[in-house]
């Protein structure tokens, strides 16, 4: 009786251990999107962001959109009206601006050398940020934080990134 009531102590011991290691261990790389202090995780491996707003002073458009893949962040398009506070202060700060049809500056394909992407937003005029094509709302901060590794478990219980008038 003694060996089979040891069985029956270890079997259950050993399966939850088991199951433990299963539930805990296995990761894979995400990506960690903080919109005013709430954490979301998103699998994808890409994620685009467009950022719109006015400059503070002048009150003309400026638009910057991000693409992060690959653990990777780039910056793929920043326009604006012309040079000054705020903004890049002369041509030799950007070396790779054209124009466009509008006369605004364009500069394209800049590498950020970090995993990390934060935009303010509390003092942007009329701001409007897109991620993944879906319009977000955020007071205070974004913060975009790639290739961070994460068990499965957590990316099966965490928060998906908020989808167009959601109240998440």
């Amino acid at each position: 009786m003694k060996t089979r009531n040891k069985k029956y102590f270890f079997f259950p011991l050993i399966t939850l251990i088991t199951l433990t290691i299963i539930l805990t261990y296995p990761t894979t790389e995400t990506n960690k999107v903080i919109i005013d202090g709430k954490e979301y995780l998103t699998p994808n491996t890409e994620i685009s962001i467009k950022l719109e707003y006015e400059h503070s002073v002048e009150l003309t458009k400026i638009t910057e959109e991000y693409e992060i893949k690959n653990c990777e962040i780039t910056l793929t398009t920043f326009t604006w009206p012309g040079y000054g506070a705020g903004l890049p202060s002369r041509p030799e700060d950007t070396p790779s601006q054209t124009k466009d049809e509008s006369g605004n500056y364009v500069a394209r394909n800049i590498t950020l050398n970090t995993t990390t992407l934060k935009i303010s937003m509390k003092h942007r005029v009329n701001p409007k940020l897109t991620i993944n094509n879906k319009e977000v709302e955020s007071k205070e901060e974004v913060v975009v934080i790639t290739c961070v590794r994460t068990p499965l478990i957590e990316i099966l219980t965490s928060r998906k990134l908020p989808q167009a008038n959601d109240d998440t």
